[in-house]
Parts: structure tokens; sequence; C-alpha cells
């Protein structure tokens, strides 16, 4: 494996971190992982639980109560929590991807779908929005409070996730601010492992560490008037582009890549095309999250050349109707499968046996 990376170490927010300075724009390294038997992703955290369809092969609607014969639905609220299952070589090994805006939805769902928090292996931030890491103190405390207390390594694109953030309007209003829960993550075990890319233990997933932009169109424009900002040493806003987002990449046995990102600011084909560089698989089986309001035509036109076999929306998805709307009718034409997942979507993702 060919790194670009070294390693160095800080005290912050009462918590040594470890994290990578890169030497260059990206990594162009291989990673080589280890092809998984299965991954099945649960959406424990999410916006929206509305009806988006039944049950078939690939999901199951978990938390459709039409479906399910509960009286009563997950509880629902702004942001992400998946709950990522791997198998390998008979073994189960669980992920956590981001941890929703809200502790009191994670630990609600945990029980309503019967799941085992304390399986947790690591815990991986997709960026520093509050909707994906707000539920933290409340999931690590489950964690320990139900296995025997241990450090839980949590994977951080870099250190511009910690900066407190707010959103700003063109008026020059602020809405926020947002800030990590730096001290309470410390004293739950949470143990930081700062930048990428970064294989996990035994190779069965790559966090990729800072996605770089690959294509013009997917850029934010910095120069814009309203959206995502911080503020500066003296007290100016300055907007933001995300810049620690990170994604999760799998390769499914004799599928191909499984690639899963949060809100994707970063964009959709920016992160499939990295992934790609990173592992050297140009195969993508399915990519997960949401997706930002690109130019929808040269969007389809790279997915087409892309061609995922699966394509989910999630998340802040359904807030770009007009695009999702092209996606779900256009991306079937060219056999490649939509899906929306909502709270309670389970998508299972085996892998293939081998052809000879």
């Amino acid at each position: 494996m060919k790194t670009c990376f070294k390693i160095c170490s800080v005290f912050l927010l009462g918590v040594t971190l470890t994290f990578s300075l890169s030497r260059t724009a990206f990594c162009t390294g291989k990673y080589t992982l280890t092809p998984v038997d299965k991954v099945v992703i649960l959406e424990l955290h999410g916006d929206n639980n509305f009806p988006v369809g039944k049950s078939d092969s690939l999901v199951s609607r978990r938390g459709d109560i039409r479906y399910t014969g509960k009286q009563q639905p997950p509880l629902e609220a702004r942001g992400m929590g998946l709950l990522v299952e791997i198998t390998v070589a008979d073994k189960k090994r669980t992920i956590l991807f981001d941890a929703g805006s809200r502790g009191d939805v994670m630990r609600s769902n945990f029980a309503y779908f019967g799941k085992n928090p304390a399986a947790i292996e690591a815990i991986v931030i997709s960026h520093g929005h509050s909707d994906h890491f707000g539920g933290l103190p409340e999931t690590l405390s489950m964690i320990q409070n139900r296995g025997i207390a241990r450090k839980i390594p949590i994977y951080v694109g870099s250190e511009a996730a910690f900066e407190t953030r707010y959103f700003c309007w063109p008026d020059g209003a602020l809405k926020g601010p947002w800030k990590w829960p730096g001290q309470s993550v410390a004293r739950l075990g949470g143990s930081y492992i700062i930048g990428g890319p970064r294989l996990l233990p035994g190779g069965i997933a790559l966090y990729t560490g800072p996605i770089p932009y690959i294509t013009a169109y997917e850029n934010i424009n910095l120069a814009r008037k309203n959206g995502w900002c911080i503020k500066d040493a003296d007290g100016m806003t300055r907007m933001i582009d995300m810049p620690e987002e990170s994604a999760l990449v799998l390769n499914v046995k004799n599928r191909g890549l499984l690639v899963i990102s949060g809100c994707t600011h970063r964009g959709v084909v920016n992160t499939l095309r990295y992934a790609q560089q990173l592992t050297g698989i140009n195969s993508i089986y399915a990519r997960f999250g949401s997706y930002p309001a690109e130019d929808k035509d040269k969007l389809m036109q790279d997915l087409l050349t892309l061609k995922p076999a699966v394509f989910i929306g999630a998340h802040c998805s359904p807030n770009k109707p007009e695009l999702m709307r092209t996606l779900r009718t256009e991306l079937p034409q060219y056999g490649i499968l939509y899906y929306q997942s909502v709270i309670g979507s389970e998508f299972s993702f085996p892998g293939a046996e081998d052809s000879n």
C-alpha cells in the first residue's frame, strides 16, 4: 500500500487525537480492502418516515407500520445515523456511520429495532454538522452501559469538523451556533482518529478522510451569500465547503464497491471517483447517501459512466425534489436501481459466489 500521510498527535477537546497530514493534494495509493460476504445497512436515525414502497429482496421497510404490524413508528428527527453490519468469514462486525442529531432518538430506535449498541466497534463521522454527531454522547453511553468499558474509535475527517458552525443568511443573520460535544465524548470513552484515508481493522472498510474536488460542477461556491459558515478570530464570518467530509467504502465480494456518504456536500461523483482511486476498484455495486443540488444533466451523464448497480438516496435528499424525481425516474431506464431510504429501511448487500 502506498502511503501519503504521516501520523501526528495533539491534545484537543479533552482527548488525545491521532491524525494524518497530507503530503499531496490527495492520496493516489491503493488501499487493499478485504472482500466482505455481506453488508446490511439500517437507517436508525433519519429525517423522514414517509411511505416509499414495499419491502423487496434488497430492502426491508422495518419502520413502516403498514407492513410491520406495530402500533407506533420509530422516532423521527433531522439527521443521519446508520448501523452498518458487515459479515466476513462468518463473523459479524458492526460500525455506526454518523450518530444523528438526538440521543433520545438513537436510544429509542436501537430498542425499537432490537439492536445492541454494545456491538459497535467503531463510529465514523461523515462531517461536522450537528445532525450527524449530536447523538454521539448518548450512543457512547449506551455502548458503555451494555458492554465492558472500552475505548471506542471515532473516525473524523479533519480538525475542521470540530469548528463551531453557523448557517449564514443573505441578510447577514446567523442561525446557530452548533458545537461539537468534545468533553462528554472523551468522558464516555470516545477516542478520535483524525484524517485519512484509513483502513479499519482487518481491512473490512476504508474511511476516505477528506474528499477532494475532482469534478468542477460539484465544487461549493465560497463566494455565495448564504450557507454554512464559521467565525474567524476577528469575529467575521467565512463560508465553508465542509473540507473534512469523508465517506465509508467497502468491497462486497464479487460485486464491487459499496460507498456510504452523509449529506455528500463534496459531491456524489467526487466521492465515487475518489473511492475508485483509493482502492483501484472501478466496479461500483451501490452508493448510499444524500446528494446536493448539482447540475443534474452532468450528474446523470457521470452516473451513467460510473454505472452503480444500485443508487440509494437518504437523509436530506428529499430537499431536492426535482433532482430526486430525475434520478428516481431516469436511472432505472439505464439499468440502475433507485431506492429512497427512510427510518427503518434495512438494505442488504450480499456478495456473489465465485464463478469457478
